[in-house]
């Protein structure tokens, strides 16, 4: 944030950002491309007869429909868990074009699979913390601003006076290493959202393209819900996992009560007061 940005008689209280450990869950997911593509191998291996590079073509084919599987039903798991499908997009995309390229070139080879998983991983390991980097929270003592996105800038400023409560949480790690996230809610409603979830999924008989077992007709599914009004923003309008938490909540908090209402009110009837006391002094002399 530059100077020329700030208000008059505005100065900066905190210049934060989200805490590393605050994007544990979306490095795990990442990272569960990789690990995903060692445990099917070695449930594979667990449950029967398995070479590390096998030669026959059925067992080729049967890991790689493994790993398929795995990584779809990770990616609708998470896509309910979280409520974000941008993790279950990410995966299907990731399938898609490691499936493209072993059939245009033909690289049926699990030493493959283990590189373009951890190719996959990666990526996804360093779009997070390029996220979280783009991440800048301003708690100066008249307002707080939010801003984040890579390619999309998103910003919000929120008078401290136009907020009327602020929600904290903090996970197990959070308490841990002392960092934790803040939503401030306002009179309008900001701050405030309904999570919503469903999900569908099949099996059914499978054919063959080119030599390689398909699923021809789906033939279940699941999903669930909610529906209820709750403290959740996008992870930049709000103070993600900052650091240190305590401090900053204090600060937060004092800085709203200063310029709540309520506050105002009561300085008001002190100064009043304070004018009455001098009249009644002076008329007293």
């Amino acid at each position: 944030m530059k100077e020329s940005d700030l208000l008059q008689n505005e100065r900066i209280e905190y210049s934060l950002r989200p805490h590393p450990l605050s994007f544990f869950g979306r490095y795990l997911i990442a990272a569960l491309v990789f690990v995903w593509s060692i445990l099917a191998y070695y449930f594979l291996k667990w449950t029967g007869t398995y070479d590390l590079f096998p030669e026959d073509f059925e067992q080729m084919s049967l890991y790689l429909w493994t790993w398929t599987g795995g990584i779809l039903a990770l990616g609708v798991i998470i896509g309910v868990l979280t409520i974000e499908w941008k993790y279950s997009l990410y995966y299907l995309v990731l399938l898609l074009v490691g499936w493209i390229i072993m059939l245009r070139w033909q690289i049926l080879d699990l030493r493959f699979v283990f590189a373009y998983s951890f190719l996959g991983t990666l990526i996804g390991i360093v779009s997070t913390e390029m996220v979280r980097r783009s991440h800048q929270f301003f708690l100066t003592n008249r307002r707080l601003l939010l801003q984040g996105g890579i390619f999309n800038k998103f910003e919000r400023a929120i008078s401290h006076d136009n907020i009327t409560d602020v929600s904290g949480r903090q996970s197990l790690m959070g308490r841990a290493f002392k960092y934790g996230s803040l939503t401030p809610i306002t009179a309008s409603g900001f701050g405030l959202g309904a999570d919503q979830s469903g999900a569908g999924g099949a099996v059914g008989p499978s054919s063959r393209v080119a030599g390689i077992p398909v699923l021809r007709r789906f033939s279940y599914f699941f999903g669930g819900g909610r529906s209820r009004q709750t403290p959740r923003t996008r992870s930049y309008y709000e103070l993600f996992g900052v650091h240190p938490y305590a401090e900053v909540r204090k600060t937060f908090l004092e800085k709203v009560r200063e310029f709540s209402r309520s506050s105002q009110v009561e300085k008001q009837v002190e100064i009043q007061e304070q004018i009455l006391e001098e009249l009644r002094k002076r008329a007293n002399k």
